[in-house]
């Protein structure tokens, strides 16, 4: 069919655009859809900046760049001025850090989130303590002695 052929809509004139209060309201809101207040982000940042200290005490921002793989400078940026990371950054720290960054991020957890960090950490601790097992265990039965 040829883009001459397309029929606009009858209720809708093709050369003059209809415009309703909902119209308006809506073109205008849609720029602030997905960004957050100063207050929010301010918030945010401070959640990010205390989870990512926690986290890493000592070279906060080399280990989260590691993480994430993303510069270190950035990551110095959230942490020394508190700025929030974008949509992007945000989601890189839930896909690394899971529930236990939403947790903080949320101001708290809802049962099925607390539930869901429990699960993750325990996870996390048993492929630790496989990693250590295999590493150790040779020398902690004297297999590795000389």
């Amino acid at each position: 069919m040829a883009a001459s052929s397309v029929i606009a809509p009858p209720f809708r004139s093709a050369s003059t655009p209809m415009h309703t209060a909902s119209e308006k309201a809506l073109r205008q809101s849609h720029g602030n859809i997905g960004q957050l207040s100063g207050l929010d982000q301010t918030i945010v940042a401070e959640r990010v900046v205390t989870f990512l200290r926690r986290r890493h005490p000592h070279s906060t921002a080399k280990h989260v760049a590691r993480d994430l793989d993303i510069s270190r400078e950035t990551v110095a940026k959230w942490i020394e001025r508190g700025s929030a990371p974008n949509a992007e950054g945000i989601l890189k720290l839930i896909a690394v850090y899971k529930t236990d960054l939403l947790i903080t991020l949320l101001g708290g957890a809802e049962q099925w989130l607390a539930v869901a960090a429990w699960h993750e950490r325990r996870a996390r601790f048993e492929a630790e303590q496989a990693a250590f097992v295999a590493e150790m265990g040779p020398l902690l039965l004297g297999e590795d002695q000389p």
